[in-house]
């Protein structure tokens, strides 16, 4: 089976690359893409990064890379081999969806020879692999490839005289360890659980609405994670298990009567991450439950992390993330630390 895609090749804005070597391979028919250098931008962005490929074409069998991670003086070979019934499962619950179709796979470079691997379309992305390539010496560069010792020192010199804010950067944070970046990849299985319900100030608790009220309505959600896979399908997706990385921005969207609301949530990994580990590990499934308790009337937000497994739950009150609302269109509420650049929830 042929697929219309591309594919890209992006990593870190402060820890760049130079790409020696690229292709993907399809070793059943013979077909080749090249891998061209990418640009170092915001990780995981397939909406700015260089198109390789434009014809339909089946799935990559393998991709094998090499490149010279510049800061760290360090030369990397990739081989590596798709699980094609995974790839093509994924690919093909998409198929002929549009604008749901994936139209890009997006390989990620690292720092410490980690490489990730998106498919992406225009309404999400998701996360379909985290490896690991291995670190290789000059000598051991394929013989087509003219690179030694003398040219990384010059690659390297370069990069930080002539770009200013990778060598601010260097010189202040240097390289984060390789368990940074682990961490950001790292996934979870949960389910969102969006409930519009309403806040009961007298007895601190929250209710249903009562009979004649006028009760609202879910329209949608979408979020970003941490791992850079979003999802603004609104197929109701994302309200079942699935596998991916720490939310860190939701946008819902619901309405009341005639009256529509939209909230924006953001996300400090920071304070998320021990949670979610927590009651991972105390469960033997893994599944949690991201739960998002709404009365935007009363302005009131609670959002909790619970495993019913293990009958535990996790609160965190709105001082532990920011949200914005509005309604019909208008600014109606942001909560007291909010500190969001202006215009920040246009990203979702």
């Amino acid at each position: 089976m042929t697929y219309d895609y591309t594919v890209s090749l992006v990593y870190y804005r402060h820890y760049p690359v130079k790409l020696l070597n690229g292709r993907c391979l399809s070793v059943t028919t013979g077909n080749s893409i090249s891998i061209l250098q990418g640009r170092h931008t915001e990780w995981g962005n397939a909406s700015i990064v260089r198109y390789v490929n434009s014809e339909p074409m089946p799935l990559p069998d393998k991709i094998n890379m090499v490149w010279l991670s510049i800061l760290e003086k360090k030369t990397y070979r990739f081989d590596y081999s798709f699980d094609l019934n995974k790839a093509e499962t994924l690919w093909n619950k998409q198929k002929n969806n549009s604008p749901a179709d994936f139209k890009q796979i997006l390989i990620g470079i690292a720092p410490w020879g980690k490489v990730a691997i998106w498919f992406c379309g225009y309404k999400n992305s998701v996360l379909f692999s985290w490896e690991n390539a291995k670190e290789i010496q000059v000598k051991d560069i394929d013989s087509d490839i003219i690179y030694d010792e003398t040219n990384i020192e010059r690659t390297y010199n370069k990069c930080l005289l002539n770009n200013k804010d990778i060598n601010d950067n260097f010189i202040s944070q240097g390289i984060p360890p390789k368990s940074f970046f682990d961490n950001q990849m790292k996934q979870y299985s949960y389910r969102f659980i969006p409930l519009l319900k309403k806040w009961d100030t007298d007895n601190k608790k929250w209710v249903e609405y009562d009979d004649g009220e006028i009760i609202p309505y879910l329209n949608f959600m979408e979020t970003r994670c941490l791992d850079s896979s979003f999802d603004k399908l609104h197929n109701g997706e994302i309200c079942r298990y699935h596998n991916a990385g720490l939310p860190t921005n939701i946008c819902v969207n619901w309405n009341v009567g005639k009256r529509n609301f939209c909230a924006y949530f953001f996300f400090d990994s920071r304070v998320f991450s021990s949670p979610f580990q927590r009651l991972t590990q105390l469960s033997i499934e893994g599944k949690l439950d991201f739960l998002l308790k709404i009365d935007a009337e009363q302005c009131r937000f609670v959002v909790a992390l619970s495993c019913e497994e293990i009958n535990k739950s996790i609160d965190f009150n709105d001082e532990m993330f920011d949200v914005i609302v509005f309604r019909n269109k208008i600014e109606f509420f942001r909560n007291k630390t909010y500190k969001q650049l202006r215009g920040a929830w246009r990203r979702l």
